[in-house]
């Protein structure tokens, strides 16, 4: 199957379902992870232009680490909007990877460019397949599965966990990608929320903190929603201890039990 994760800045493809798309990409399916902006207003010390720069490496070698394709589109950081002119060039990169599944943010968010391209997702998810819209690409003959990413914002409604996966196998490849966005996880995460104590730590110092946060995250997902592991795994997801969940869309295509057990990994073991 084919899996097109799309997030609104390197990192967030690999935060929100970074062990799921490992595995994934490491039990033979084609995984591509695609940001929709440049990064480039995500650095402290940094210029637009070199944070630009440095966060486009940052992007492919974290893709080399998961197996995955990573492709960076040029919209400029913290400006991204749900327009006509981003939605067809979003279109254009969804048809010709023309996806089995989407991985996206939910629309409803802190961050303006998490909301836009959850948006914009939405807004692509029928007209990808009209033939007179964007019609320099050629259209989609099925509609796409889109699976929203976990996130803990109640309002206008919380997320609803329709599947959970278990990372208990890809926790540290996980850890791994995330570490290749260093201006992220150990510059400029570190210094957003005042972590001077860190950032001037040593990088194994840092490395143990990534590792520890991605750890808590993923087991809090896995404690909140074991109802959701049981239903994928059956009495075996009561043994998960690291998870990423995942809220079925309902402008995409239904999401049957075959998509449900290569996610998951353990098709064999679905009821």
């Amino acid at each position: 199957m084919r899996f097109l994760f799309i997030g609104a800045h390197p990192d967030d493809c690999d935060e929100f379902a970074g062990g799921t798309l490992i595995a994934l990409a490491r039990t033979g399916h084609t995984v591509k992870c695609v940001s929709v902006t440049d990064g480039s207003a995500g650095h402290q010390t940094m210029s637009r232009r070199e944070a630009a720069r440095v966060r486009l490496l940052e992007a492919k070698r974290a893709g080399e680490v998961a197996g995955a394709g990573y492709e960076v589109m040029d919209i400029a950081d913290g400006m991204l909007e749900a327009n006509l002119v981003s939605r067809h060039r979003l279109m254009a990169v969804i048809r010709l990877f023309a996806p089995d599944v989407i991985v996206t943010h939910r629309p409803n968010d802190y961050h303006p460019d998490h909301r836009a391209t959850g948006l914009l997702v939405q807004d692509c998810s029928y007209l990808m397949m009209v033939p007179n819209v964007c019609p320099e690409v050629p259209p989609l003959r099925k509609q796409p599965v889109i699976l929203l990413a976990c996130d803990g914002f109640q309002k206008p409604c919380p997320f609803q966990a329709d599947i959970a996966v278990s990372i208990d196998e890809t926790i540290d490849a996980k850890t791994d990608m995330l570490c290749c966005h260093r201006s992220q996880v150990f510059d400029w995460l570190l210094w957003i929320e005042g972590r001077s104590d860190l950032l001037s730590a040593g990088e194994d110092e840092k490395y143990a903190f990534v590792s520890q946060s991605v750890r808590e995250r993923a087991k809090a997902q896995a404690d909140k929603y074991g109802e959701a592991l049981v239903k994928t795994y059956g009495e075996n997801g009561k043994r998960v201890k690291y998870a990423e969940a995942f809220e079925i869309s309902e402008y995409g295509a239904a999401a049957g039990e075959d998509v449900v057990g290569v996610m998951a990994g353990k098709k064999g073991l679905l009821r």
